[in-house]
């Protein structure tokens, strides 16, 4: 059997989780536990992110432009293109990794504009890509992480 428990809470609040039970056609209890239970999960997502050693996400992310410019080198197809530039995008959003000249040079290699690599194609791909690998290296493991700002 349920034991039934009550709280103190502001009054604005408790109009707020009426609504939202009338609305969704559930009990005052269904909605604080989802509430709960979201927050639980979304408290869990963030601490885990938190606990990924940036050598970790150094490796990882090395590892998956590695593999994009492999793919592409070996098969110079507009579909592994767009796979290169994804991760290309994902490093520079999510790492602040300048790779610009990377960008460049892609673009002069897209499918459409070159049907095979050359191998002074690759080579220069192979250079700008260490560029890249480096500084992935350098921001990841050797800068210090910046303070959080609180806005």
């Amino acid at each position: 059997k349920t034991r039934w428990k009550s709280i103190k809470i502001p009054e604005p609040l408790y109009n707020k989780i009426i609504d939202i039970a009338k609305t969704s056609d559930r009990y005052i209890y269904q909605v604080i536990e989802e509430a709960f239970t979201f927050y639980i999960n979304q408290w869990r997502r963030t601490r885990r992110k938190e606990g990924i050693p940036r050598l970790d996400k150094c490796a990882w992310y090395v590892y998956k432009l590695a593999q994009s410019i492999g793919a592409f080198k070996e098969n110079p197809t507009i579909e592994n293109y767009n796979k290169l530039i994804k991760t290309i995008d994902q490093i520079s959003e999510r790492l602040l990794v300048d790779t610009s000249l990377l960008r460049h040079v892609l673009e002069r290699l897209h499918p459409r504009k070159t049907k095979k690599l050359t191998t002074d194609d690759k080579i220069e791909l192979n250079d700008v890509a260490k560029l890249v690998i480096s500084d992935i290296i350098v921001k990841l493991l050797f800068e210090e992480e910046p303070e959080e700002v609180e806005i």
